[in-house]
């Protein structure tokens, strides 16, 4: 389907930290097909933009990750070829497994072959790995070997995280070109390294790349809570685990899911991570976030101690993408949410007299 179009071409990359080359170039071909401007920065980020900043306005920035955690080849060894895990590889679940030995020549991915793991070191996250002999260093390999696959309810892949959140953007973007819509100034910023500590974010804030008074909104795709289910809507993120986030753009996410009924939502503090929000708001920027519920985060099912695909609903996928493209045609500074000050003096003036003449029980 053609809502699917972008995610499927993304979700079926291969990528790791310092190596997002090939979908670096599928999102540079589809902004380049649909005719959005863009530029890529010296430190690799892609910028887009869209529509026109009114007088005093500021831009609206949406910012996802095209990287996702992975086991790079380092050196060989004797027994081996050592690799290091770049993120949050699940190596506890990886011993004797086969993996993918992916390679990116210039954009394009190729199969190396396959990669057995000898033996894994959690303390100094690395692995020992035997690899055909055409193996070299920076080949890696992605912790789960499957194919990405987009079902009746679920999507899921090796690395939902982040290249769904890209596809959301990416989907709205192309959306609002189609139909000519856009009554704000919105970007794209499709990061590098997220998963080593959020170093392309970071990169962007400090080198103030993104004007100082953008307003920040991170697309992720975190761990799913209780408060946060798969199924039940795109979730408007109200803080990560380091902390909560700008109040201003939590209000206007809310404000904009009660201006769009039809598309589920539900608010929730996500603090099984931490999101590229962090970076951008430890630099002086208003931020806040949106998000997809994941199961099997970077990899993992901990209760059955196995390295799985990450998943993600079809429904919540779609909504995301939806509210995106929502945010970025509505028009800045009408519609700004109900002043709760102004509601609470109403009732305190309408029962001020119970509260006077019930002060004492006689």
């Amino acid at each position: 389907p053609g809502d699917f179009q972008v995610l499927t071409a993304l979700g079926s990359l291969p990528t790791a930290p310092f190596q997002e080359w090939a979908v670096l170039g599928e999102i540079r071909r589809r902004l380049s097909y649909a005719g959005i401007p863009f530029i890529q920065d010296k430190h690799g980020s892609l910028i887009a933009k869209i529509g026109r900043r009114q007088p005093g306005g500021s831009p609206l920035v949406f910012v996802a990750h095209t990287d996702h955690p992975a086991l790079v080849l380092q050196a060989r060894e004797r027994s081996g070829w050592k690799a290091r895990a770049f993120g949050d590889v699940p190596l506890e679940y990886l011993r004797e497994k086969r993996l993918r030995l992916i390679r990116i020549r210039a954009d394009t991915p190729t199969l190396v072959g396959s990669a057995l793991v000898l033996r894994s070191d959690l303390k100094t996250r690395t692995a020992v790995l035997e690899v055909p002999p055409s193996a070299r260093p920076g080949d890696f390999c992605q912790a789960w070997p499957g194919r990405f696959k987009i079902g009746p309810k679920w999507i899921q892949g090796p690395a939902i995280d982040d290249l769904a959140g890209c596809a959301a953007i990416l989907t709205a973007m192309e959306g609002e070109k189609r139909k000519e819509k856009g009554f704000r100034e919105t970007w794209a910023v499709f990061t590098r390294a997220e998963e080593v500590g959020l170093v392309g974010a970071t990169d962007l804030a400090v080198r103030r790349v993104i004007p100082r008074n953008a307003t920040i909104i991170s697309v992720e795709m975190s761990r799913a809570l209780p408060s946060a289910v798969p199924g039940r809507g795109c979730v408007l993120r109200l803080g990560d685990r380091a902390g909560m986030f700008d109040a201003g753009v939590s209000d206007l996410l809310v404000s904009a899911a009660r201006s769009n009924s039809r598309i589920p939502t539900q608010p929730a503090l996500l603090s099984g991570g931490t999101c590229e929000a962090t970076s951008f708001k430890a630099f002086g920027y208003k931020a806040g976030g949106l998000a997809c519920p994941l199961l099997g985060y970077h990899n993992r099912d901990r209760d059955g101690g196995r390295a799985v695909a990450e998943r993600i609903s079809r429904d919540d996928f779609l909504n995301l993408a939806g509210l995106i493209e929502a945010l970025s045609t509505t028009p800045p500074g009408p519609g700004k949410p109900e002043d709760p000050a102004a509601r609470l003096r109403e009732l305190l003036k309408r029962y001020r007299l119970f509260l006077l003449r019930t002060r004492v029980n006689k």
